[in-house]
């Protein structure tokens, strides 16, 4: 396994375990998160392509049903180094 999917699979734990352990973290970083889904799709596409991103970049279930994981994202600046620069987001 390459370095780089290394790194991606790091952040995929990372993101799951702080949405299902850490939820007080995940409320207060939400908190100061500042701006808003530019719908870019980068997040869907950080260790797998989503099964829910259609061909033109958009989630199918954006508006209802996206999981805990999808919705928080960002919870940190980390989040938003490892989607690049058009998130949306910022802290």
């Amino acid at each position: 396994m390459t370095c780089n999917k290394r790194f991606k699979w790091h952040g995929f734990v990372r993101r799951f375990f702080v949405n299902t352990f850490r939820r007080r973290y995940v409320r207060n970083q939400l908190r100061v998160r500042k701006g808003s889904c530019a719908q870019c799709g980068k997040c869907c596409r950080l260790v797998y392509r989503c099964p829910f991103l259609t061909k033109a970049g958009k989630c199918l279930i954006y508006t209802r049903g996206r999981p805990a994981q999808c919705r928080n994202f960002p919870v940190d600046i980390h989040d938003i180094e490892r989607a690049g620069s058009n998130c949306g987001y910022y802290f």
